[in-house]
């Protein structure tokens, strides 16, 4: 996991122009993705490590799941110029990284697919799939029955 937090890092670099070449005129793109890899970082350094020394302990937690998949959609939300995710609208700027086919961009891309495969463990490993963003509320359903939770049901996930 250490070559994408690398690659992700000359991403950004790059993008906050900290390389000879300056890729954007203002600095919208910049911080979107700045607070995207912020979210994920604290996925894969954090909360995933705590995961994997102790699954069942970790799954005990109430609202732990709703925490780790608040902050994937957070980094969608920053990745997409809020158009999908969870976050919001004050803080978003300009610039979907997602929607930009730049080489450059293609490592924040990866990390966050690598992520997105760690929390779908994670709740799979407690049995509930994410089942959503509606009106800014996170949703959760029951993997066995398809059952979609309510808003306060998923918050103790």
């Amino acid at each position: 996991m250490g070559s994408f937090f690398s690659l992700l890092s000359n991403v950004v670099q790059e993008v906050l122009g900290q390389s000879s070449e300056k890729v954007f005129e203002d600095n919208n793109l910049e911080i979107n993705l700045e607070n995207a890899a912020k979210r994920l970082e604290s996925i894969n350094e954090n909360i995933y490590p705590e995961y994997a020394r102790n699954p069942q302990e970790f799954l005990r937690k109430t609202g732990a799941l709703w925490f780790v998949r608040k902050d994937l959609e957070a980094a969608r939300f920053y990745m997409t110029e809020g158009n999908e995710g969870y976050g919001d609208w004050s803080r978003i700027r300009g610039g979907n990284c997602l929607a930009v086919d730049d080489p450059k961009f293609w490592g924040i891309k990866v990390l966050f697919e690598a992520t997105e495969a760690k929390v779908q463990e994670m709740e799979t490993a407690k049995g509930y799939l994410f089942a959503g963003v509606q009106n800014n509320t996170i949703l959760f359903k029951n993997a066995k029955t398809n059952e979609l939770l309510s808003a306060e049901e998923s918050s103790e996930i």
